[in-house]
């Protein structure tokens, strides 16, 4: 941002927060792309881990003391010109 010739004034970090529906839906995504997949073999084992990953993340989120998992995190940077 220096180099574009922005001061910055300030950064924030906020930890991403991901519930039981946010990482489901996310899977549903990943299962409406197999389809696409040239390989019938391969997609059927794909539709295997996207099913394993969903179990896992229902007893991961239940044991989260809010029900949601903490993974990566968002920053936010503010600067003027």
């Amino acid at each position: 941002m220096k180099l574009a010739g922005l001061k910055v004034l300030d950064t924030s970090k906020f930890p991403i927060l991901y519930s039981e529906f946010s990482i489901k839906r996310q899977l549903d995504v990943a299962r409406s792309k197999l389809r696409f997949f040239s390989s019938k073999t391969l997609a059927d084992e794909m539709a295997k881990e996207i099913s394993a990953l969903e179990k896992e993340c229902e007893v991961l989120t239940s044991r989260a003391m809010d029900g949601r998992i903490r993974l990566g995190f968002d920053y936010v940077i503010t600067a003027e010109k």
